[in-house]
């Protein structure tokens, strides 16, 4: 694994591949001490800890299976001004769990500061991950 990135690229390719290892200490090595996430659904926002926290508990309950990521597309982009100012990069790929039991799409747009992942804003069909998981979605009870 790359413990000294060179460029933006790198740093998110180290966080996959942290990702796919289960490796939450390479996970948090890669993040910095401000770091926010924005998943899914609008209006969530994880700060380290928090994110930290949950995949910790993601790893203790299923430590076999980790989400690999497959990349479609991937663009670098520099803001120069204003509150998102920073090297960014945007990444559409396919996460699958490594015992196949779960395959869905990602947008995430991560903005790297310092060499490390300052920020992520990831954005994936929640409602397909959870037919996959085999629930069902039903209109709410009435009367």
């Amino acid at each position: 694994m790359n413990t000294s990135p060179e460029s933006p690229m790198d740093v998110v390719e180290t966080y996959f591949e942290a990702v796919a290892n289960n490796d939450i200490d390479a996970i948090t090595s890669v993040i910095t001490e401000d770091f926010t996430q924005f998943p899914p659904p609008a209006g969530v926002r994880q700060d380290r800890d928090e994110f930290i926290a949950e995949w910790r508990q993601r790893i203790e309950d299923d430590p076999t299976s980790a989400l690999k990521y497959e990349r479609a597309h991937s663009v670098t982009e520099r803001i120069k001004s204003g509150p998102r100012e920073g090297e960014w990069i945007h990444e559409w790929g396919t996460y699958r769990r490594t015992d196949g039991l779960l395959t869905f799409k990602l947008n995430a747009s991560f903005r790297i500061t310092e060499g490390k992942v300052s920020e992520i804003h990831a954005f994936f069909d929640r409602l397909d991950v959870m037919t996959q998981a085999g629930f069902t979605l039903a209109p709410p009870q009435v009367g």
